[in-house]
């Protein structure tokens, strides 16, 4: 019988070796192993803002004299040879007669979407605060014409890009200070053809 039992023993001690377990390790090996640690990374949703197209990002600056060249001004204006010269960093450009007397002047400026709106609202926003304003239809994605007694008169344009809007200023000043509507409008579809591609 003692045979018998140390066998048993020896048995059991077996068990608990090859199961990694000893007599003193209580309690003894699980049956089941642990449950998985959750992971920490969120999941993706559908819609996310990784789905989200990226930014269009900022124009190159367009020069001001790449949009309306002297022989075009004179020519809408009715006037001699004008010279032009760049202005403000290039970001406008500057119309003058022979005698150095400025008749016309234009702005490009390229604007973030979000922080002035679409091209209707940039379009009103340059012409504030005029007394007169009036749309002009076909004209890049909006544009107005703006008289004020004081200021005289100009035509101001905005097309969209994404979420970016390049505005374009045109005013007389000098002698052509109260250029007419249909006169500003050439010069405004002259300059609107030289803008760059908005799909590049």
């Amino acid at each position: 019988m003692k045979w018998r039992d140390f066998g048993c023993a020896l048995a059991a001690a077996g068990v608990w070796l090859v199961s990694g377990c000893t007599p003193s390790s209580a309690p003894c090996c699980p049956e089941t192993p642990p449950p998985p640690v959750p992971s920490t990374s969120p999941p993706t949703l559908p819609g996310a803002a990784t789905d989200l197209p990226a930014a269009v990002p900022a124009a190159p600056p367009t020069p001001g004299c790449t949009l309306l060249t002297p022989a075009q001004v004179a020519a809408a204006l009715g006037s001699a040879p004008l010279a032009a010269a760049p202005d403000d960093h290039d970001r406008a450009c500057k119309f003058s007669d022979a005698d150095g007397v400025l008749v016309l002047s234009i702005r490009v400026v390229d604007l973030p979407r979000a922080l002035l709106g679409g091209p209707e609202q940039v379009t009103r926003l340059t012409a504030s605060p005029s007394e007169r304003i009036e749309d002009i239809p076909g004209l890049g994605d909006a544009a107005v014409f703006y008289t004020d007694p004081r200021k005289g008169t100009g035509l101001t344009l905005a097309r969209g890009r994404g979420d970016r809007i390049t505005s374009i200023d045109i005013a007389g000043y000098g002698p052509a200070k109260h250029t007419t509507r249909d006169v500003l409008v050439v010069l405004g579809f002259h300059a609107a053809a030289a803008l760059p591609d908005p799909r590049t």
